[in-house]
């Protein structure tokens, strides 16, 4: 997946060795050039210039048929009712793909995410089987997550 707060990632991965990513970020392809401890798969597709990412069938077709251990996902708004959100209709076919291949749906998101509104819902709450936020996120939102059985890790972070 890409955005902002999942490409945000990336230089942590950098450090990584003997894991295999795959994205449709062009940021996250970009951090990521030159660690030779990574096996780095491109999704491909058409590039979204807007968003720095990989979009649509061929995408798509390039992620179905993979597995991965985790998916870390964000979103544009977090809603307690309507799940993850988004201003495109076509996110939500990316939300689907990637999850279909994960074992496990993370979703890092800051406290802002859960003040924000989308237009679309892209996947509804009992997809994700954790949250990673940070101190600010409020009270009512993590236990309405640990009401739903959805783990909650928060951390300082700059935000």
């Amino acid at each position: 997946m890409s955005g902002s707060t999942v490409n945000s990632m990336a230089p942590y991965l950098k450090e990584k060795k003997n894991i295999t990513i795959v994205t449709n970020s062009i940021e996250i392809l970009t951090v990521l050039i030159g660690n030779n401890g990574l096996c780095v798969h491109s999704l491909g597709g058409t590039l979204d210039q807007r968003e720095h990412r990989t979009e649509g069938v061929f995408m798509e077709n390039n992620l179905k048929g993979l597995r991965v251990d985790k998916v870390f996902m964000s979103a544009r708004a977090i809603d307690l009712h309507y799940g993850l959100m988004s201003e495109t209709l076509s996110e939500t076919s990316i939300y689907k793909c990637f999850l279909a291949a994960a074992d496990t749906c993370i979703v890092l998101a800051d406290h802002t995410k859960f003040t924000s509104r989308g237009l679309v819902s892209c996947l509804p709450l009992d997809d994700v089987d954790t949250f990673i936020t940070d101190a600010k996120t409020p009270q009512p939102v993590t236990d309405a997550f640990h009401a739903m059985d959805i783990e909650v890790l928060q951390s300082v972070l700059n935000t």
